[in-house]
């Protein structure tokens, strides 16, 4: 998280701020790292929207032909993560995007809910639901704020089995009576 930049909206004189130094975001990524399926409940500012977004952006970036699914309640919240995803890429240093083998050097990659690269690999926000994924193969899927989407259990009924064996999933959210809050608790 060296070289990344998030964008801090309560700071009107800067608003573009170095990635957090933080201990639970290290664990975060490590964990992630090594488990391809992640449940995190969370509590509200601590970034985790932000760090999942550049995580993903690094597969997407570094692997080819990578689908990395952002899902949230509503469209426009997917959209917003694939506008984090953009803001840690357009702020990379030049020689990074330059070294990149994915970066798309001329044009803005960016499209509402998708943000594509030249490597083929491509970011595509979409809404929760049961049926978003179906037809598709997923090589990940970020679901941002889980205990607030309707469907979230029929959906990962149907996005799971496009991941095959390597595809991980991440759920993140804040604290809510949910199917996610039950996945979080099952102690069975």
């Amino acid at each position: 998280m060296l070289w990344c930049k998030t964008e801090d909206v309560h700071n009107r004189s800067r608003p573009t701020q170095p990635f957090p130094d933080k201990p639970h975001l290290f664990y975060t990524t490590r964990l992630w790292q090594e488990t391809k399926r992640i449940l995190i409940p969370k509590s509200r500012q601590l970034t985790m929207t932000w760090l999942f977004c550049a995580l993903y952006l690094w597969k997407a970036v570094h692997w080819p032909s990578r689908l990395e699914f952002f899902v949230s309640k509503k469209e426009e919240d997917a959209d917003a993560n694939i506008l984090r995803s953009l803001f840690i890429y357009q702020h990379l240093p030049k020689f990074y995007r330059n070294y990149c083998p994915g970066v798309n050097k001329a044009g803005d990659p960016y499209t509402y809910c998708n943000l594509k690269f030249t490597n083929r690999s491509r970011m595509w926000g979409i809404p929760s639901g049961g049926d978003q994924m179906r037809q598709y193969t997923a090589s990940d899927i970020f679901s941002d704020e889980g205990a607030f989407q309707e469907g979230l259990k029929e959906q990962l009924a149907s996005a799971i089995p496009t991941l095959g064996l390597d595809g991980g999933i991440a759920i993140v959210s804040s604290a809510a009576p949910s199917f996610f809050q039950d996945l979080c608790f099952d102690v069975e």
